[in-house]
């Protein structure tokens, strides 16, 4: 197991979110809603510029019925 920094998580991060979030093939402004953040947050998570806080993690997991460590999964 390795220890995970912003700097090092945020590309792991990036990478699995975006499969998840094309997977549920929900739009930007649908997830929003559905966690309860911007849309402009949800860009900022597509691209790459910001990790969500550990509620928006937590929302996002249940939004994409996953768990918390799939979105750190190093495959």
């Amino acid at each position: 197991m390795t220890i995970l920094t912003n700097k090092t998580a945020l590309p792991i991060f990036v990478k699995n979110f975006n499969k998840l979030f094309e997977d549920s093939g929900m739009s930007q402004r649908k997830l929003s809603t559905a966690i309860g953040v911007t849309q402009s947050r949800i860009s900022y998570w597509v691209h790459g510029w910001s990790l969500p806080t550990f509620v928006n993690l937590y929302n996002l997991s249940i939004a994409f019925n996953c768990r918390l460590e799939d979105f750190y999964r190093e495959d």
